[in-house]
């Protein structure tokens, strides 16, 4: 039986997402909606979240990718490891 299991550990195996595949994966997803976006306010706005999060707010951007992650991560590994 393995236990304690660690971030270190899950990222050599591949279990740990890479924050930045992730961010790439939401840039994308809010560029596309504001291509899609027929009302000039909501489209504008999308912009300025994908111009904000693909630049000064990467950081951020990894930081809540990785903390909501690693919780999905956490949830689902059995208590008695």
């Amino acid at each position: 039986i393995i236990t304690n299991v660690t971030e270190r550990a899950r990222r050599a195996v591949g279990q740990w997402p890479a924050s930045d595949l992730a961010a790439d994966a939401i840039l994308a997803a809010l560029s596309d909606a504001a291509d899609r976006e027929p009302d000039e306010d909501k489209r504008s706005g999308l912009r300025k979240a994908t111009a904000f999060l693909g630049g000064a707010g990467k950081e951020i951007l990894y930081r809540v990718i990785t903390q909501v992650s690693g919780q999905e991560i956490t949830q689902h590994i059995p208590p008695h490891l």
